[in-house]
């Protein structure tokens, strides 16, 4: 090659390299410009309804007052709502972290038959979904249900639907989250430290107290955080289980303000909302200042995973019974008391008994254009949404990750934002927002619904991306840049490639979100845009639990059907963080 040649590459390379720089850094500056638009317009709305006097969509008028807030402080409800979130979210964050360590510490430690079905199966509550659930369990205890039969054996009567009620189930949803960090944190910790406690005569568990645990630690408390925050925003659970007696935690106070009285009272409930994304915030930074920290304590090895405890063939076997016989009790069951209402005549609560056999709620749910467009829209946000989110969030964990500058840094900060807001707080901004710009046109509309969820579950894309992307040698993709290969082109032919298995297990997530999101749609919908999980409660409302328990059913149905075939088809490994 000439030298004349050699200076036109150079001078071409150098020329398109700027355009693509210049090109990256106008998409990075649009995600800002997206998440500012979809997240700090709406909670500017919120903040201005709860400092203000009147309806901010019914002849508004800006004058600053602080009576919502007095207003909302001086009920006895919202006190005794604030009490109840305590202990729903500490209990269940206790209890289901008791349960995700002691089965991580099952499948990474010890030799059990069929370890990665259990692995999955551990998954299997955010599958089902919080709302569906709690249903069944609240059915099962009902007069006539399975666990209430049972326990009327034995002479005892069992309610759940209180406090402690909501903590045990909602424990049992945040295990597989639970689950997925202690599992991580143990396949991380290198088992010649466990190897050498050992050898020094030291017995399984004090090696577990005094080696495991300590490295476990930055795991532990990214877990607690992060639990603590879904459970105080997670509102299906305590809906089903406490909204009957009246017993509220701070997001279905805010159901019971909407339904008070007429108008209901925006600015009260502004302030309420204002209050639960205050305490949001707080613990989305200790998260981020927590999982900042969790590489100062990762263990470094070139040796893959071994297991460090000789268990027996009886200990293997046992350890596999007490899996079994989790899934089976909490979550097997459940879903059977759904499934036998829903084939149940009348949609009776009780044992399926094959006399009263009948398919007559399914063949509703082809025949009643309610339930036709609810399973429709859900579906359809659900696929689209979960694909674009993917993307976005790689592209977005990319950019944080592997550039350098104020655009980057600040869209790191951007996409924690969303999660700082509960989503029965971001649906009623969202609403009140497209009720003031109705010019957009989208109020009513899926694509709102699409965007308030994409939003709404970002950060958790990004989080699981984020891992992704660290796990890659920055030096493939600099060699590409090197020679001019644009963002899109590096993403496309080497960081997606090589994240294709992660990626997919980051799609299977935020679909199965996607599918039980209840809190965000619970004000955003309208009759043309439902949803199944709206539809569900609305049934549950008015004691349609026949068409309930149909409609539940095919909600669980469809997603483990798609779950399960990606899993087969691409060999996934499910993870939740």
């Amino acid at each position: 090659m000439s030298t004349s040649t050699r200076r036109r590459l150079k001078e071409a390379i150098g020329s398109t390299g700027l355009e693509v720089e210049h090109a990256e850094s106008a998409f990075q500056w649009f995600l800002i410009l997206f998440f500012a638009t979809a997240t700090i317009v709406p909670l500017a709305i919120l903040i201005i309804q709860a400092v203000s006097d009147g309806s901010i969509i019914q002849n508004f008028t800006l004058q600053f007052s602080t009576a919502n807030f007095e207003s909302a402080v001086n009920s006895g409800t919202f006190w005794d709502a604030i009490e109840n979130t305590f202990i729903f979210s500490v209990g269940s964050v206790i209890i289901a972290h008791l349960l995700g360590f002691t089965f991580a510490f099952i499948l990474t430690r010890m030799e059990v038959p069929h370890a990665r079905k259990f692995h999955t199966m551990m998954f299997l509550p955010i599958f089902v979904s919080p709302l569906v659930l709690s249903l069944g369990v609240s059915f099962a205890f009902t007069g006539g249900g399975y666990y209430h039969e049972f326990f009327a054996l034995l002479g005892m009567e069992v309610a759940v639907n209180n406090v402690w009620g909501m903590v045990a189930i909602s424990s049992v949803w945040l295990t597989p989250f639970a689950y997925s960090f202690m599992s991580a944190g143990l396949q991380n910790i290198d088992p010649e430290m466990e190897d050498a406690a050992r050898i020094t005569g030291a017995p399984d568990w004090k090696v577990l107290r005094a080696v495991s645990v300590p490295l476990l630690k930055p795991f532990l408390l990214s877990s607690v955080f992060l639990t603590i925050l879904l459970t105080f925003q997670e509102i299906s659970i305590p809906a089903i289980l406490g909204l009957p007696d009246r017993i509220y935690v701070l997001s279905t106070y805010l159901l019971a303000l909407e339904s008070s009285m007429v108008p209901p009272p925006y600015g009260v409930m502004a302030a309420v909302g204002v209050f639960m994304v205050l305490v949001s915030f707080v613990l989305v930074l200790l998260i981020r200042r927590i999982i900042g920290d969790v590489s100062q304590y990762t263990v470094i090895t070139g040796r893959g995973r071994e297991r460090t405890m000789d268990t027996s063939r009886k200990w293997g076997y046992a350890a596999a019974a007490l899996l079994g016989a989790y899934i089976f009790l909490f979550i097997f069951v459940p879903i059977f008391q759904i499934v036998s209402i829903g084939f149940t005549t009348g949609g009776k609560i009780g044992f399926l008994n094959l006399a009263e056999l009948s398919p007559v709620h399914f063949v509703d749910l082809y025949n009643t254009a309610t339930f036709k467009t609810a399973i429709k829209n859900t579906v359809t946000i659900a696929l689209i949404t979960a694909s674009v989110a993917v993307l976005v969030t790689g592209v977005m964990s990319y950019i944080i990750n592997r550039t350098e500058g104020v655009s980057s840094s600040l869209l790191g900060r951007m996409a924690w934002i969303p999660i700082s807001t509960p989503g029965v707080v971001l649906g009623l901004a969202y609403l009140w927002t497209v009720l003031l710009f109705q010019e957009i046109g989208l109020y009513g509309t899926v694509t709102i619904l699409g965007i308030a969820f994409f939003v709404r579950f970002s950060a958790i894309g990004v989080r699981m991306n984020n891992s992704l992307i660290s796990q890659q040698a920055e030096e493939l993709d600099e060699q590409a840049k090197v020679c001019g290969s644009s963002l899109f082109s590096r993403l496309r032919h080497i960081i997606f490639p090589n994240a294709k298995n992660g990626m997919m297990s980051v799609w299977i997530i935020l679909f199965t979100l996607f599918m039980s999101e209840l809190s965000t749609s619970i004000f955003l919908y309208t009759t043309s845009s439902r949803v199944i999980t709206v539809t569900i409660f609305e049934l549950w409302r008015t004691a349609q639990y026949g068409a309930l328990a149909a409609l539940a059913a095919m909600q669980v149905l469809i997603t483990f059907t798609v779950v399960f075939a990606l899993i087969k088809l691409f060999d996934v490994n499910i993870r939740a963080v």
